[in-house]
């Protein structure tokens, strides 16, 4: 049996409390402004409360690093990783791509991860057994080449403008060789789709473990190839469905100059 299996039936159950409790029947979104053109609703808000406080009841010892509340603590010891709505300006906007997702750390790797997009009702999973969607094994076997291929980009704020100018050159040197280029604006749909097939690479520049990790584990327990690319001083991840993909991309990236 998977060490973790109390957690990970624990916070799926949770998880889709959450969602009927705090989204599904809300009408009434109120925002807060987090920045210039980025913001958090209500629902982000009271999906992360109930989700800490209810972790907190059933293993009072453990740690949290989440968007909201929690951004700046540390992974350490047994951690919780929380996005309480990965895809907010999607969500709010009633854009059908959008999660909730949590991965779990322990001995300082990654122990399971859980993605619910509600709107596909989908149920991702990710533990040491491998990846999982409504309890279904999960294999990839999606090997594209470059020209048949879609890749995704992370969708990223005004607020980060030096890593727009890399999406920029990302594209410009993708564009007429792979079949499209597309923003979802969800880095836990984004990793879940290279995971299940839809799509073929994905490319997150966030540095937030809350919108990579759970995602990047799913498509390493589902036969993904995971990269991480040093660009200037960021460090980002790629998920690749095949060899051949990921060598043309990265051979790519390498030709592509970092810009102060």
């Amino acid at each position: 049996m998977f060490t973790y299996d109390k957690e990970i039936k624990f916070i799926t159950k949770k998880i889709k409390q959450a969602y009927k409790k705090f989204i599904k029947r809300n009408n009434n979104i109120i925002t807060h402004p987090k920045g210039y053109a980025d913001y958090v609703t209500e629902s982000d808000i009271k999906v992360e409360k109930f989700l800490i406080e209810q972790i907190k009841k059933q293993f009072p010892n453990d740690n949290f690093v989440s968007e909201e509340f929690n951004s700046k603590a540390k992974i350490e010891n047994r951690c919780w990783i929380i996005d309480p709505i990965d895809g907010t300006i999607n969500y709010f906007h009633k854009i059908p791509i959008w999660c909730i997702q949590i991965a779990f750390v322990d001995n300082k790797e990654c122990q399971f991860s859980v993605i619910y997009i509600p709107a596909q009702n989908e149920i991702y999973t990710a533990t040491s057994d491998g990846a999982f969607v409504n309890g279904e094994k999960i294999v990839n076997e999606n090997n594209f080449p470059l020209e048949q291929s879609i890749l995704t980009l992370c969708d990223l704020a005004h607020s980060e403008p030096k890593s727009h100018i890399l999406e920029e050159q990302i594209l410009s040197k993708l564009n007429k060789k792979i079949l499209r280029t597309k923003r979802l604006g969800s880095c836990g749909c984004e990793f879940a789709y290279v995971a299940s097939g839809r799509t073929q690479c994905y490319i997150s520049i966030s540095p937030h473990p809350w919108d990579w990790l759970p995602g990047k584990f799913l498509c390493e327990k589902a036969g993904v190839s995971t990269y991480e690319y040093v660009w200037g001083k960021q460090t980002f991840k790629i998920a690749c469905s095949s060899p051949e993909l990921a060598k043309n991309l990265l051979d790519l990236l390498e030709k592509t100059n970092y810009k102060k």
